[in-house]
Protein backbone atom coordinates (compact mmCIF):
# COMPACT_ATOMS: atom_id res chain seq x y z
CA UNK A 1 0.00 0.00 0.00
CA UNK A 2 1.46 3.50 -1.06
CA UNK A 3 1.63 5.80 2.19
CA UNK A 4 -0.06 8.64 1.83
CA UNK A 5 1.32 11.11 4.60
CA UNK A 6 3.37 13.86 3.96
CA UNK A 7 7.39 13.56 5.70
CA UNK A 8 6.84 14.47 9.11
CA UNK A 9 6.74 18.07 10.18
CA UNK A 10 8.38 19.83 12.76
CA UNK A 11 6.37 22.08 14.07
CA UNK A 12 2.84 20.04 14.19
CA UNK A 13 1.65 18.55 17.26
CA UNK A 14 3.29 15.22 17.86
CA UNK A 15 4.26 12.84 20.41
CA UNK A 16 5.04 8.93 20.76
CA UNK A 17 3.20 6.84 23.28
CA UNK A 18 3.90 3.49 24.49
CA UNK A 19 1.08 1.09 25.05
CA UNK A 20 1.30 -2.47 26.30
CA UNK A 21 -2.00 -3.52 23.92
CA UNK A 22 -0.63 -5.18 20.62
CA UNK A 23 -1.09 -3.08 17.27
CA UNK A 24 -4.30 -4.77 16.47
CA UNK A 25 -5.63 -2.94 19.87
CA UNK A 26 -5.00 0.35 18.68
CA UNK A 27 -6.03 -0.17 14.96
CA UNK A 28 -9.09 -1.25 16.27
CA UNK A 29 -9.54 2.09 18.48
CA UNK A 30 -8.92 4.64 15.70
CA UNK A 31 -11.21 2.75 12.79
CA UNK A 32 -14.17 1.11 14.90
CA UNK A 33 -17.23 3.22 16.04
CA UNK A 34 -17.09 1.11 19.12
CA UNK A 35 -13.41 1.83 19.80
CA UNK A 36 -13.54 5.85 18.88
CA UNK A 37 -16.34 5.85 21.44
CA UNK A 38 -14.51 4.30 24.28
CA UNK A 39 -11.14 6.67 24.16
CA UNK A 40 -12.58 9.70 22.17
CA UNK A 41 -16.46 11.15 21.52
CA UNK A 42 -19.27 8.53 21.95
CA UNK A 43 -21.03 10.72 19.52
CA UNK A 44 -19.64 8.69 16.36
CA UNK A 45 -20.68 7.46 12.98
CA UNK A 46 -19.72 6.66 9.76
CA UNK A 47 -17.24 4.37 8.61
CA UNK A 48 -13.26 3.93 9.66
CA UNK A 49 -12.68 2.24 6.81
CA UNK A 50 -10.07 3.15 4.36
CA UNK A 51 -12.30 5.66 2.11
CA UNK A 52 -14.89 6.10 4.88
CA UNK A 53 -16.26 9.36 6.58
CA UNK A 54 -16.60 9.75 10.09
CA UNK A 55 -18.34 12.08 11.59
CA UNK A 56 -18.05 13.38 15.33
CA UNK A 57 -20.09 14.99 17.88
CA UNK A 58 -18.47 16.64 20.84
CA UNK A 59 -20.52 18.05 24.21
CA UNK A 60 -18.60 21.40 23.66
CA UNK A 61 -19.99 22.31 20.25
CA UNK A 62 -23.76 21.48 19.41
CA UNK A 63 -24.44 21.62 15.98
CA UNK A 64 -22.31 21.06 13.17
CA UNK A 65 -19.53 17.99 13.76
CA UNK A 66 -16.21 17.44 12.83
CA UNK A 67 -16.13 14.97 9.88
CA UNK A 68 -12.87 13.30 8.94
CA UNK A 69 -12.43 11.26 5.20
CA UNK A 70 -10.55 8.06 6.27
CA UNK A 71 -7.33 8.58 3.37
CA UNK A 72 -5.64 5.43 5.03
CA UNK A 73 -6.36 2.86 6.88
CA UNK A 74 -3.47 0.04 6.54
CA UNK A 75 -3.95 -2.55 9.72
CA UNK A 76 -1.56 -2.13 12.11
CA UNK A 77 0.59 -0.02 10.90
CA UNK A 78 -1.02 3.48 9.20
CA UNK A 79 -3.76 5.65 9.83
CA UNK A 80 -4.58 9.03 8.45
CA UNK A 81 -7.32 11.22 8.65
CA UNK A 82 -8.04 14.31 6.75
CA UNK A 83 -10.27 16.75 8.50
CA UNK A 84 -13.09 17.85 5.89
CA UNK A 85 -15.30 19.38 8.35
CA UNK A 86 -15.50 21.31 11.77
CA UNK A 87 -17.70 23.42 13.80
CA UNK A 88 -18.02 27.20 13.04
CA UNK A 89 -15.96 27.67 16.59
CA UNK A 90 -12.36 29.53 17.04
CA UNK A 91 -10.97 26.51 18.21
CA UNK A 92 -12.66 24.03 15.81
CA UNK A 93 -11.61 26.40 12.73
CA UNK A 94 -8.35 26.01 13.41
CA UNK A 95 -8.41 22.34 12.04
CA UNK A 96 -9.61 22.86 8.73
CA UNK A 97 -7.53 21.43 6.12
CA UNK A 98 -5.29 19.85 9.01
CA UNK A 99 -4.50 16.03 9.09
CA UNK A 100 -4.25 13.39 11.77
CA UNK A 101 -1.37 10.47 11.39
CA UNK A 102 -1.36 7.62 12.90
CA UNK A 103 1.68 5.44 13.18
CA UNK A 104 1.85 2.65 14.78
CA UNK A 105 5.27 -0.40 15.03
CA UNK A 106 4.82 -3.30 16.88
CA UNK A 107 7.06 -3.68 20.06
CA UNK A 108 9.41 -6.65 21.30
CA UNK A 109 7.59 -7.20 24.06
CA UNK A 110 4.17 -7.13 22.25
CA UNK A 111 3.11 -4.03 22.97
CA UNK A 112 2.80 -0.75 20.53
CA UNK A 113 4.52 2.68 20.10
CA UNK A 114 2.33 4.80 18.55
CA UNK A 115 3.55 8.13 16.93
CA UNK A 116 0.94 10.60 16.84
CA UNK A 117 0.89 13.73 14.34
CA UNK A 118 -1.78 16.41 13.74
CA UNK A 119 -0.43 18.05 10.87
CA UNK A 120 -1.21 21.56 10.63
CA UNK A 121 -1.77 22.11 14.45
CA UNK A 122 1.19 24.35 15.03
CA UNK A 123 2.28 26.46 17.16
CA UNK A 124 1.50 29.80 15.28
CA UNK A 125 -2.37 28.40 15.81
CA UNK A 126 -4.17 30.59 18.34
CA UNK A 127 -5.73 26.56 19.96
CA UNK A 128 -2.55 25.44 19.69
CA UNK A 129 -1.77 25.49 23.67
CA UNK A 130 -5.76 24.41 24.44
CA UNK A 131 -5.72 21.60 21.48
CA UNK A 132 -2.50 20.00 22.33
CA UNK A 133 -3.68 19.84 25.79
CA UNK A 134 -6.81 18.63 24.63
CA UNK A 135 -4.87 15.86 22.34
CA UNK A 136 -2.85 14.40 25.21
CA UNK A 137 -5.88 13.96 27.58
CA UNK A 138 -7.26 12.49 24.49
CA UNK A 139 -4.11 10.41 24.03
CA UNK A 140 -4.02 9.32 27.97
CA UNK A 141 -7.69 8.25 27.68
CA UNK A 142 -6.36 6.45 24.48
CA UNK A 143 -4.28 4.16 26.48
CA UNK A 144 -6.70 3.61 29.19
CA UNK A 145 -8.71 2.15 26.71
CA UNK A 146 -6.38 -0.20 24.65
CA UNK A 147 -4.32 -0.64 27.61
CA UNK A 148 -7.21 -1.90 30.16
CA UNK A 149 -10.03 -2.08 28.34
CA UNK A 150 -11.96 0.98 30.17
CA UNK A 151 -14.23 3.02 27.86
CA UNK A 152 -14.09 6.53 28.94
CA UNK A 153 -14.55 8.70 26.24
CA UNK A 154 -12.50 12.02 26.43
CA UNK A 155 -15.17 14.54 25.71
Amino acid sequence: MTETVRPRTAASYRTDVRFAAPPDALFDAFTTLRGIGGWWTEQVAGSGAEGGELTLGFPNSDGPRVVLHVDTADRNRLIVWSIRAVPALPAWEEWADTRIVVRLEPGDDGGTRMEFEHEGLTPVLHCFDTCSRGWDHGLASLRAYVDTGARHAAF
